[in-house]
């Protein structure tokens, strides 16, 4: 199973943050993977656009895994994007379903109707 996230601030049209990660094998997750994986939820993502923005000390503390947003400009078109990617390889399974089912088949084809 893979799993990934994709987290995108965009002013106006333009990128102004961007937060991702991508495991491919969840089952085989390495130290490294897990490091950046945690290290993007854990980032709160504060993105200020404009002069005389604040954020006070304890509140990006507080916001976990959320995206804080200010604006102090007119006429900002801001948008947010996430995407969730995941992803799971069943492949094996259905080509051993479709093994079993083809063999059935031909075992009942062969004994013929009694």
């Amino acid at each position: 199973m893979s799993f990934g996230i994709i987290r995108t601030v965009m002013v106006n049209g333009d990128v102004v943050s961007r937060t991702s990660f991508n495991l491919p094998d969840v089952t085989q997750i390495t130290p490294e993977q897990a490091r950046i994986a945690s290290a993007a939820i854990a980032d709160s993502g504060l993105v200020q656009i404009g002069p005389n923005n604040f954020v006070a000390a304890g509140v990006r503390s507080d916001l976990g895994t959320g995206t804080l947003i200010q604006n102090s400009l007119n006429d900002q078109h801001i948008k947010t994007l996430t995407i969730i990617n995941t992803g799971v390889n069943s492949l094996g399974l259905l080509k051993a379903l479709n093994t079993q089912t083809v063999l059935n088949d031909a075992l009942l084809g062969a004994l013929g109707s009694r």
